[in-house]
């Protein structure tokens, strides 16, 4: 396999040798230069079929250009006190179908340009939605990713204090009415730092928030927030257990 492979590299850098060699003898012997070179990098960078659709629209316009000039021509060879009037007739008349049809042909044209336009156009705009649309449902995953880690950074630290500080900070979010925080918050802890939590709550006002949360807690999570929120707790407030 090394021997093959050997033979292969070794042809591989004669060819290149060679070819290198022969672009060095023809700029030697004067028979390629920058300009030729850009000529020829121009003849490969236009396609085939565009170079003969350009070719052929002008042809089209030198024909109708002779044409044009062939009529005027022939109008102006028309004697002006001749005695075949209805010729000139004809005449005038055939140039006016041939102006019209070439009218036709070209609103054709610039119909079928128009639409082929608007059609990129509204691919372009297609595109620009379908990015801005990506655009922000990855700014949402991160804005729902970063919230997430925050709030499991506050649930920690509500783990980390005195079962009796939790239990206040936890009485303020229901009286500033962010009741299904709370009850989140709760959910996502430990279950000996949620009892020793409830376990804080001793006062009658306490008692009736306590209350209020179990019956949120037994509510699952996927379920609608009317349903989480099963009482208004906008009235508690943090009291010292007595």
């Amino acid at each position: 396999m090394t021997k093959v492979w050997n033979i292969v590299s070794f042809l591989a850098v004669m060819n290149l040798i060679a070819v290198g060699c022969f672009v060095v003898w023809l700029f030697g012997s004067g028979r390629l230069d920058t300009e030729r070179l850009d000529r020829t990098r121009l003849i490969f960078h236009v396609p085939i079929q565009q170079e003969s659709s350009e070719r052929l629209a002008v042809e089209k316009a030198e024909a109708i250009a002779m044409e044009m000039a062939q009529e005027e021509a022939s109008l102006v060879r028309l004697p002006a006190g001749s005695n075949q009037p209805i010729d000139s007739l004809e005449a005038i008349e055939m140039h006016r179908q041939r102006m019209e049809r070439r009218f036709r042909s070209d609103l054709e044209r610039d119909r079928t340009e128009l639409l082929d336009f608007e059609r990129r156009l509204a691919a372009r705009e297609a595109e620009l939605t379908r990015r801005l649309n990506a655009f922000e449902a990855s700014r949402t995953d991160r804005r729902t990713a970063e919230e997430q880690i925050e709030f499991t950074r506050v649930t920690k630290l509500l783990e980390s204090l005195p079962a009796k500080s939790s239990k206040e900070y936890l009485v303020l979010m229901c009286g500033d009415g962010q009741m299904n925080d709370a009850v989140e918050y709760l959910r996502a802890m430990r279950a000996g730092t949620r009892t020793s939590i409830f376990a804080a709550m001793k006062s009658e006002e306490d008692m009736q928030l306590a209350s209020a949360l179990l019956k949120s807690l037994r509510v699952p999570p996927s379920a609608t927030d009317d349903a989480t929120e099963i009482v208004d707790a906008s009235s508690a407030s943090p009291t010292d257990p007595k």
